[in-house]
């Protein structure tokens, strides 16, 4: 016999002996040579062995639906939010500890920003001069309400009087001087100061701006600290949100009751991420 026929012989009885020692011990495991092609042959068939594939959408009420038109009762689902990027995802085959299935049948979700949101997000924390921070004033007026430190609290001010007062604002330079001579020598210091004020009315504290953040969540308010910034020369103007990462909490877990109100209690709702 050829060297190669006498290889090949050793090889298959190899082969059969591993195979032998992996039935005997239930193992689903299948010892093959080399030269072995699998071949599946499901796409030759009518239709495939289990369903798979994954559903994706913006609209929670329409990932609710599929959702809930797709799960079954003898099989184990789970749907895992993840807060951060006020996502959702159904693995609708997951299984369980004891009989895990092959969650390849998933079912995606992924909140949009509504446009308002976007815009406040883009100028939120920047600086902005003069023009470009009333212009947005003008633009988002429908969403906005300005408030001043009054005695008794904060009060709601005019948003046309607060557009106005952006645009209004002047800075004022003050220069002191002091000399003094001395016998052996003298010294000079230089002291200026910039005040920022609005000609006509005062500049408000506070920005109300309403909206909803996303689509499919409910109406919020976030509250703009305003700050009038004189450092370079020129006024600048930033709109901070006042407790920004209480408010993505609370939308987070405005986004967890929406689901688990619109799956209608079919299936556990968990707040995490889910690999699987």
């Amino acid at each position: 016999m050829e060297k190669e026929a006498i290889k090949h012989l050793q090889d298959d009885a190899v082969i059969d002996a591993i195979n032998q020692v992996l039935i005997e011990n239930d193992a689903d495991l299948l010892a093959l040579p080399e030269s072995a092609r699998l071949e599946d042959l499901e796409q030759y068939s009518d239709r495939r062995r289990r369903f798979r594939g994954t559903f994706a959408t913006n609209d929670p009420k329409s990932f609710a639906n599929y959702c809930v038109n797709n799960v079954s009762e003898q099989i184990k689902s789970g749907c895992f939010i993840d807060p951060d990027q006020m996502s959702a995802i159904t693995i609708l085959d997951l299984g369980t500890v004891n009989v895990p299935l092959h969650a390849d049948h998933k079912a995606g979700l992924s909140l949009q920003k509504t446009a308002a949101f976007k815009a406040l997000l883009q100028i939120e924390g920047k600086r902005m001069d003069q023009k470009s921070a009333a212009e947005w004033l003008e633009d988002w007026s429908p969403h906005l309400a300005a408030t001043i430190r009054g005695e008794n609290g904060p009060e709601l001010y005019p948003l046309s009087k607060a557009i106005a007062a952006v645009r209004l604002v002047t800075l004022k330079t003050n220069t002191e001087q002091e000399h003094e001579d001395r016998d052996y020598g003298a010294t000079r210091s230089t002291m200026a100061s910039v005040e920022a004020k609005s000609r006509d009315q005062p500049l408000p504290n506070f920005l109300e701006f309403t909206c909803n953040p996303y689509h499919g969540l409910q109406e919020r308010t976030f509250r703009l600290r305003i700050a009038l910034i004189t450092s370079d020369g020129d006024p600048e103007f930033r709109f901070r949100m006042v407790q920004a990462e209480q408010e993505q909490e609370e939308m987070a877990d405005d986004f967890a009751d929406l689901i688990r109100q619109e799956m209608g209690g079919v299936m556990d709702v968990t707040i995490g991420r889910m690999t699987a």
